[in-house]
């Protein structure tokens, strides 16, 4: 380069200065350590393997983080002049929640139900610690004790996330109990709900007046829950229902009452 004066002398040229455009790093790798996909609460390690500065768009600058979180995650490297590469793919995390924990309370006499169910979850109950074969949000409780349960949902066929444990129910039966339950009593509209301690096969259910005279009778297959029936047929009254099998025969009396 030269420069002129007001009169048109030009100086000597300038010493020569050469320029150099340096090529961008290539964007790194992303190594993840496990699945990608996991459950709330589990983690999952990633890492660039290069020996140069890693800047993750998380803003962290270690080589290695650790990711708890759902997100899209991608690093650059900057080399040992100061030039950034592109920034990597992007690896998604995904942290499925974990269903809610299950919150038990007694529903009737003999039943157990989880108040908030989701209806995909599958559930596993625990009687004094040890596993009981049931999967439903709603058992019943056959014998006085402990009973905790979780709910799991299947994200995937090789994820499942399972919640927390609900608290310990204690399982007490009344002192009054028969083993029969008819409620609600006095019912209003003759709808009620008839459930059993023990789980009948082909039990019969007949409904007596107070002359002692049966007006009703019906043959189940099962009495393993609860069961709702409804006599808003009959006349506002007293009435005597009993359940009787082979083995069991236990009644209550009832009263309907006009709505």
């Amino acid at each position: 380069m030269a420069v002129s004066n007001e009169f048109g002398c030009f100086s000597p040229e300038s010493d020569p200065i050469t320029i150099k455009v340096n090529p961008l790093p290539t964007p790194p790798s992303i190594i993840a350590e496990n699945r990608t996909t996991f459950c709330e609460g589990d983690q999952v390690g990633l890492r660039v393997e290069n020996l140069y500065q890693v800047e993750w768009n998380t803003g962290e600058t270690t080589k290695r983080i650790v990711v708890k979180q759902s997100g899209n995650y991608a690093a650059r490297i900057v080399d040992e002049i100061g030039c950034q590469s592109p920034f990597s793919g992007v690896v998604r995390i995904e942290a499925k929640t974990l269903p809610p924990t299950p919150t038990l309370q007694k529903v009737g006499i003999y039943t157990l139900q989880v108040v908030n169910d989701v209806p995909s979850s599958i559930y596993s109950w625990r009687f004094n610690g040890q596993s009981i074969n049931e999967i439903t949000p709603s058992i019943k409780a056959s014998q006085v004790g402990i009973y905790t349960v979780t709910a799991s949902i299947q994200h995937s066929p090789t994820l499942t996330c399972t919640s927390k444990p609900s608290a310990d129910f204690n399982f007490v039966l009344e002192p009054s109990s028969t083993g029969l339950g008819i409620y609600p009593n006095p019912s209003i509209d003759g709808k009620v709900t008839v459930e059993t301690l023990e789980n009948l096969v082909n039990p019969t259910l007949i409904i007596y007046d107070l002359t002692g005279k049966p007006i009703f009778n019906t043959a189940l297959p099962t009495l393993n829950g609860q069961v709702q029936f409804d006599f808003s047929f009959l006349p506002v009254g007293t009435y005597y229902i009993q359940v009787n099998t082979n083995t069991f025969k236990q009644g209550q009396k009832i009263v309907i009452q006009a709505p």
